[in-house]
This record gives C-alpha cells, sequence and structure tokens, in this order.
C-alpha cells in the first residue's frame, strides 16, 4: 500500500512552529533586559547579566535545533513581515509544509501569555542548574 500524503502537521509540529515564532520574540526580551542591566547600577548586575546570558545561549541553542528540526520535516516558516488583523489583534505567519501553504495564527495576548510560561520554564532550568553546583 502506498502511503497517504500529509498536508497539515502533526500536533508535535504545531507546537514546533509555535516555539520558532515566539524564541525570537523572547531573545529580544532578553536582549533589551541584558542591556537595561548593563546600565543599571545594582551591585548583583554581574549575577544578572550572566543569568541572563545563561538564558539567551539556551534560547539560541533551542532556536538552531527548532530550525533544523523543522528543516529536516521540511517545513518552511517565514518570520519576517507577519501579517496583522488589527481588529481581532491576530498576528499570522505563513508556512510551507511539504509544499502546502499555510498560515499559522496567534492572538497577541496568547503569544505574551506563552512567551511569559516559556521565560519562566527558562529561568527554572537556570535556578536549578544552579542549585545543583
Amino acid at each position: 500500500m502506498s502511503e497517504v500524503k500529509r498536508v497539515m502537521p502533526l500536533p508535535e509540529e504545531m507546537v514546533m512552529i509555535r516555539d520558532a515564532i515566539l524564541i525570537p520574540h523572547m531573545i529580544a526580551m532578553v536582549e533589551k533586559s541584558m542591556n537595561e542591566i548593563q546600565n543599571s547600577p545594582n551591585v548583583l548586575k554581574r549575577a544578572y547579566a550572566m543569568t541572563a546570558q545563561a538564558i539567551m545561549d539556551k534560547l539560541m541553542a533551542d532556536q538552531f535545533g527548532l530550525r533544523r528540526e523543522l528543516s529536516a520535516r521540511n517545513i518552511k516558516l517565514y518570520l519576517e513581515n507577519p501579517e496583522t488583523n488589527n481588529t481581532r489583534h491576530i498576528i499570522n505567519y505563513k508556512y510551507i509544509y511539504r509544499g502546502y501553504h499555510h498560515e499559522f495564527g496567534i492572538v497577541r495576548e496568547v503569544m505574551r501569555s506563552e512567551i511569559s510560561v516559556q521565560l519562566a520554564r527558562y529561568i527554572t532550568d537556570i535556578g536549578e542548574g544552579l542549585r545543583r553546583k
């Protein structure tokens, strides 16, 4: 029997697409925080900067891994110039899955919430690593 060609991504692939959309936003947020930390008079700024750099390193590694995995699964995501639906506050990203064109829409508030949850996970992971040492 011949294999039926899927035209829609699996749920795990949709999570990968979502994460590939969110990670660049998280990187920008961490970069902004790193700049603010460097310019602050806080006594612990070196510790904060090191933590932020560890988070940044993990984000960059995850972004690289996601890009590689999406490519291996023949998924092309267009992160530049997303379309915004101002009446619904939805941001639409285009992607190609196995030659078929699709859109991934995410509500701004959901995006903010998911970024907050994921950044909290990164911070927790860094904290756990510090506790082990």
